[in-house]
C-alpha cells in the first residue's frame, strides 16, 4: 500500500525501514507520519506492536546543510533523530558514505583473524608436546 504512495519500505523479519523523499521538510514529515500510522494500524491488525522508543529517524541529504525538521510523533512519542543508524547489519549515516560501515567490518575481520591466529599458535604448542610459560 505504501509503495503506491511513493513511500518505499524495506523489511526483513521484525525490522522495517521506511523511506520518504521530498524537497520540503514539512511535507516529508507529513508523509512519514502517514506511513507510520499505516504501519501501526497493520501491526495492530496482526497483533504486533511497534516500540516508538526503539525507532530511529535519520535524514539522508546530499547537500552540505541538513534542513531543520521537527521529529514526527508516533503514538504520542517523538522519534529520535540520529546521525547514524544500523539496519540489517549495515551502518548508515546521513551522507550515505560507507566509511563507518567499512571500519566496523574491518575491525570485525581483524578480530576474527587475530583469534584464529592465536588459536593456531596454541594448537601447535599443544601438539608439539612442550608447554612454554611466559
Amino acid at each position: 500500500m505504501l509503495d503506491s504512495l511513493l513511500i518505499k519500505t524495506v523489511s526483513y523479519a521484525e525490522d522495517i525501514a521506511i523511506v520518504v523523499s521530498g524537497v520540503h521538510p514539512k511535507s516529508i514529515a507529513r508523509q512519514l507520519e502517514y506511513a507510520l500510522r499505516i504501519v501501526s494500524d497493520w501491526g495492530q491488525h496482526c497483533d504486533l506492536r511497534v516500540n516508538p522508543a526503539k525507532t530511529e529517524l535519520i535524514i539522508f541529504v546530499m547537500k552540505c546543510k541538513v534542513p531543520p525538521l521537527a521529529p514526527p510523533k508516533w503514538n504520542g512519542t517523538l522519534l529520535t533523530l540520529v546521525n547514524r543508524a544500523r539496519f540489517l547489519g549495515g551502518i548508515f549515516n546521513g551522507r550515505l558514505t560507507w566509511k563507518e560501515n567499512i571500519r566496523a567490518r574491518a575491525a570485525k575481520a581483524i578480530s576474527a583473524v587475530y583469534v584464529q591466529g592465536r588459536d593456531m599458535v596454541f594448537d601447535q604448542m599443544a601438539y608439539s608436546g612442550s608447554t612454554r610459560w611466559l
